[in-house]
């Protein structure tokens, strides 16, 4: 099986599609079935739920995965295709093999996203726990860690947002950090460079778009920082004397409230301030 899944890797890239069918009863409900039917200007085509059966798999790889719009417009807002990938790998129990191909299958395919929609980012993470339950080995927690960093590169958060940018950025902090407690990202380390990653980018959003938000935005962040509600920002930094990510997320907060102080009061647009 293991030489038979290789040849197939071989051919279709990454997914083994003989060890994706294994299992699949007779009569299963198709959703796409023939590369015929598919209908490329039809976004619910590419959208559709995956068919795991070798032409469903052949269809989605062939005609959805290099779909131009589905990196441009799918992909960077619905991250549902990578989920039932997963679960069907530990419904069906794949092995390991399997699973680091679904993870670097998708890890490959963000490097073609403009950017990620920070809640479908966010509900992968919150999920990976569940799905990887049964694969906690060094291999997949080395792709988890390329996919989510990939992923956190490619974070835009929208000023019209303004209730849900801080909510998020925090939450996905958590989950970061729970994906260290339960084992799923075993190394302290790598997740500390995940959280500082996030950090980076929010602070390059904020830069952005800080004087769009609104001062009560501001004054939320300080109060959730001053209340010690961002537990995973004690992750200890790689040397002593560097800023600290809570003092870099301070910084950035400060910067992004006298721009939107300044716009506030004086109806003044700041140039965008990069840190």
């Amino acid at each position: 099986m293991k030489s038979e899944f290789y040849n197939f890797l071989a051919i279709l890239c990454l997914i083994n599609l003989t060890q994706l069918s294994a299992g699949l009863t007779e009569g299963q409900e198709i959703i796409i079935t023939s590369n015929d039917i598919l209908d490329l200007n039809d976004d619910t085509q590419l959208r559709a739920p995956i068919n795991f059966t070798t032409t469903g798999l052949q269809c989605y790889l062939k005609h959805v995965y290099n779909h131009p719009k589905y990196a441009q417009d799918i992909l960077p807002n619905d991250f549902s295709h990578i989920i039932q990938f997963l679960q069907y790998g530990k419904d069906s129990q794949q092995n390991e093999e399997y699973v680091i191909s679904v993870l670097r299958l998708f890890h490959q395919k963000f490097f073609s996203l403009e950017y990620v929609n920070a809640v479908q980012l966010a509900k992968l993470i919150e999920n990976f726990p569940t799905l990887l339950a049964q694969h906690r080995t060094p291999k997949v927690e080395v792709m988890v860690t390329r996919l989510i960093e990939n992923g956190i590169n490619r974070i835009i958060w929208a000023p019209a947002d303004r209730d849900g940018i801080w909510r998020q950025f925090a939450s996905m902090g958590h989950e970061l950090e729970n994906l260290n407690k339960c084992g799923a990202i075993e190394d302290a380390e790598d997740c500390n460079d995940l959280l500082t990653n996030l950090v980076a980018r929010f602070s390059y959003v904020i830069g952005l778009i800080g004087s769009d938000l609104p001062v009560a935005f501001y004054n939320q962040a300080y109060q959730d920082m001053r209340a010690g509600q961002l537990t995973w920002l004690q992750y200890q930094e790689t040397e002593a004397l560097i800023s600290s990510k809570f003092e870099r997320l301070q910084h950035v907060l400060l910067l992004g409230s006298s721009k939107a102080k300044a716009r506030e009061q004086f109806n003044t647009i700041t140039a965008p301030v990069l840190v």
